[in-house]
């Protein structure tokens, strides 16, 4: 756009010479014309061949309004001669060239030098050349006007195929960008469904573990091999169901707390024969959307809670064991209540040193909770709460 601009400046120089030579003009404003002429080719030579368009463009712009303008303006009958036109059309070509506080600035040169060489000529009238006749002042006014007025046609044009030519690339580049977005989009539905399958697998070799471990069961009499095995294989059931449930949902990376705990305390039951021992359990939880990594601590936990209610709190006639899960302020808050014996009048947690006990332990730390142990008048509760998100 410089270079176009330089050309276009050294165009109107050289038609207006002849003109300023018909209508007798004084020699200084045809020397003012030669020197612009040569410095604009100078400009244009360094702004096309040097690169240094930017620099040349604030020089001519300067150089344009400081001492073509005032020259031009005295020598050409001031507000009553054809040069204001030419100051219309270097306010055009600034903001076609200039931008931000640079167009600001050269915006506001403009209108001083306007303003201040009509404050001149209107105190000292004698520094304005007068047209020799009304027909020249006419002739000149005609043309300037005429060569003002082709060149906002060229600039009307040039911004019309600018933003033309700016659409076209910009149809490109939405396509080519929506090409992106659909071959992303592709990617990461492929990548859902290989994440999928993995925890499909996943879930399948831990059930086939766990499945083992019943036919083991089994095929046992030794009671607490029985037991251990019965543990080991609720805790797996355990965490076979986070990716029972991540397979079948759609969000990879969030789980409802609550329908996990519904599973959990399911597979518990069938697990622990919990009908024959005539043990019931409710659940009371509240829905929320957890990570993956806090669901799995989550639920061994309360595995580990509900296993031990199960096989320690009740005598023969069994009894209720209740689940409480709220949420409030990002925090959830877990509670296993039994109607049981209760704890033992010699219970101390940090005496505690089995394999249950320090799995929780560890996975409280996980969770950055720790568990909180009560005895009541008839039975225990168990409550631990941790940050979901």
């Amino acid at each position: 756009m410089a270079n176009t601009i330089l050309l276009i400046n050294i165009l109107f120089c050289v038609t207006t010479i002849p003109l300023n030579y018909f209508i007798n003009l004084p020699f200084y404003s045809f020397a003012v014309l030669l020197f612009t002429i040569f410095l604009y080719s100078f400009f244009y030579y360094i702004s096309r061949f040097k690169g240094k368009s930017e620099i040349v463009i604030n020089i001519t712009i300067i150089y344009t309004f400081i001492i073509l303008t005032p020259v031009m303006w005295f020598t050409n009958n001031g507000l009553e001669g054809g040069f204001q036109y030419y100051i219309f059309l270097f306010g055009a070509f600034t903001l076609a060239v200039a931008e931000g506080k640079k167009l600001f600035f050269f915006l506001l040169l403009l209108f001083i030098v306007s303003v201040s060489l009509i404050i001149i000529g209107y105190i000292h009238p004698e520094y304005v050349t007068k047209y020799p006749t009304k027909q020249d002042q006419f002739a000149d006014m005609l043309t300037s006007f005429i060569l003002v007025f082709v060149g906002v046609l060229f600039l009307m044009y040039y911004f019309t195929n600018q933003f033309h030519k700016y659409n076209k690339k910009l149809n490109e580049s939405n396509f080519e960008l929506e090409k992106v977005n659909i071959q992303l989009s592709d990617r990461i539905k492929e990548r859902e469904i290989l994440l999928h399958e993995v925890h499909h697998r996943v879930k399948n070799n831990l059930q086939m573990v766990s499945g083992l471990l019943r036919l083991q069961y089994n095929t046992i009499k030794d009671k607490d091999l029985r037991n251990t095995l019965q543990i080991s294989q609720e805790r797996i059931d355990a965490i076979s169901g986070v990716h029972e449930l991540l397979y079948k949902s759609d969000n990879l990376k969030f789980i409802d707390i609550k329908e996990y705990t519904v599973n959990l305390v399911k597979n518990i039951e069938i697990s622990s024969f919990t009908d024959k021992k005539n043990i019931t359990i409710n659940l009371h939880s509240e829905h929320s959307i957890i990570i993956i990594d806090k669901l799995i601590s989550y639920g061994l936990i309360l595995n580990e809670l509900l296993s031990n209610s199960i096989k320690h709190a009740f005598n023969k006639d069994g009894g209720l064991i209740t689940v409480e899960g709220q949420v409030s302020d990002d925090i959830y808050s877990v509670r296993v209540k039994d109607n049981g014996k209760g704890l033992p009048n010699d219970f101390d947690p940090d005496k505690l040193n089995s394999l249950g006990y320090k799995l929780i332990n560890g996975l409280c730390e996980q969770l950055n909770s720790e568990l909180k142990i009560k005895d009541l008048k008839q039975g225990s509760e168990i409550g631990f709460k941790f940050k979901i998100s």
